[in-house]
């Protein structure tokens, strides 16, 4: 039998076909249901593809808990792999490989896998979280060449049309990004990482009001949306306000809506760190209470080394809070981790995120000259820091937290030739114009 978009599926079960063909819209849409992947998963243990979409669902957790139940549906889905189609057994391959933390490997069978059934919109969207993890921003061209080998059969897709207009933006190539997040809306109106696209764009390119303005009118849908992309988006306003120099709204975003979900997952506390410690560098006074209660949440999470990207938002959490017993137990707990890694991500982590980790330790307890030590090698050119994972925004945070130790250590020839390479001329905003009277 085939699913909703005519790929062949494994089963003649109806019902679990509609729970694939469920689990498809709410992954793309990234809806609230989403999660109902879990109770098809408890009915129907044998059907490989369920058991593989709700080991998704851990996955994405990038936590011990989400393991565990990755684990669990994964071993379900392999005992299942003999009696699965070819398409159904390399998505389980790829997702053992992201279970192990091998996302390169877990990339190339993915990249594989879409080469042959270009229709796959499930692998796509897990790729394109593969190339996060991998670091997005360095990962652009890839993802760019992945999103145009199957765009043919999926231009209808709005969707699909919001994944190339990321990886359209995360090349650099603006217009045409924005040009496909608004087919990707026009497309499927209720489209809240087109949005993400279009939040991206405009604070690349410094069109603040123009980006306020539309994501304020749009940010009504990511309230019905999931948790994730809704703190993530609301994320982005909030950096929208403090680019322009309006840091008490920018600072009204932390507790809602970035942090309204409970129990709060790892985006929500990677955005909470990123937004409170860039409110600092721009000479907003934030509250203590807000590093010790993130301070509180994190320090499980900053013991394993999904991420360096990851990591440097934690480990600057508990440092900025003074909690050094937990920063201690947490970077011999990283290097634990790394020593087990496979050695692609292991050489990642040796060659550039050991280095950004100390940092932002460094930053995070004043001591800028340290800072600036640590992280200038990584700011390149050409630029290692963004193969720790993350976004052009996202690794924004760490070229900024550079220019400030540049600043703060006395060093203001340097950050001056460094913000003109971070941020060209001919980009202008209220922050920038800033940074620019402090070098």
């Amino acid at each position: 039998m085939r699913d909703a978009v005519g790929l062949e599926v494994s089963t003649d079960d109806v019902v679990a076909i509609a729970a694939i063909d469920h689990f498809r819209v709410e992954l793309l849409g990234l809806g609230l249901g989403v999660g109902d992947i879990v109770a098809a998963a408890a009915d129907r243990p044998d059907e490989v593809l369920i058991q593989a979409y709700a080991a998704c669902l851990g996955l994405y957790g990038q936590c011990p808990a989400g393991d565990r139940d990755a684990t669990a549906h994964l071993a379900l889905a392999n005992e299942a792999a003999a009696r699965a189609n070819a398409r159904e057994r390399a998505f389980v391959a790829a997702l053992d490989d992201w279970l192990g933390r091998r996302y390169e490997d877990a990339t190339a069978k993915l990249e594989a896998l879409l080469a042959e059934w270009p229709r796959d919109l499930v692998a796509a969207k897990v790729l394109e979280f593969m190339y996060f993890l991998l670091g997005q921003h360095y990962s652009g061209p890839r993802f760019l060449r992945a999103m145009r080998s199957i765009e043919s059969p999926n231009a209808e897709s709005g969707y699909f049309h919001s994944m190339l207009s990321f990886a359209l933006e995360l090349c650099g190539r603006y217009d045409e990004a924005l040009r496909a997040a608004e087919r990707a809306v026009a497309l499927e109106p209720n489209n809240s990482w087109a949005h993400h696209t279009m939040a991206h764009v405009y604070l690349r390119t410094g069109a603040i009001d123009a980006g306020i303005s539309a994501l304020e009118a749009q940010s009504a849908i990511w309230l019905a949306a999931g948790q994730a992309v809704h703190s993530h988006n609301f994320w982005h306003l909030a950096l929208m306000h403090l680019e322009n120099r309006d840091a008490a709204k920018a600072y009204g975003f932390l507790h809602r809506p970035i942090l309204d979900d409970r129990p709060h997952i790892l985006v929500q506390m990677v955005d909470a760190a990123s937004l409170l410690w860039r409110l600092e560098m721009a000479g907003h006074a934030v509250p203590d209470a807000d590093w010790q209660a993130l301070a509180d949440e994190v320090a499980e999470h900053a013991r394993h080394a999904y991420t360096a990207f990851n990591s440097a938002h934690l480990v600057y959490a508990l440092a900025r809070a003074g909690r050094d017993e937990a920063l201690a137990e947490a970077l011999r707990a990283i290097e634990g981790e790394i020593a087990g890694l496979a050695p692609a991500e292991q050489e990642v982590w040796r060659a550039v995120g050991l280095a950004l980790l100390q940092g932002c330790i460094a930053h995070a307890r004043r001591d800028f000259a340290a800072a600036a030590a640590h992280l200038g090698p990584l700011m390149g050119p050409p630029e290692s820091v963004v193969r720790a994972g993350g976004s052009d925004a996202q690794v924004d945070l760490f070229r900024q937290a550079y220019l400030h130790s540049l600043i703060e250590s006395g060093q203001r020839s340097a950050a001056r030739a460094y913000l003109d390479r971070m941020a060209p001329p001919s980009v202008s905003t209220p922050l920038l114009d800033d940074w620019r009277a402090r070098c």
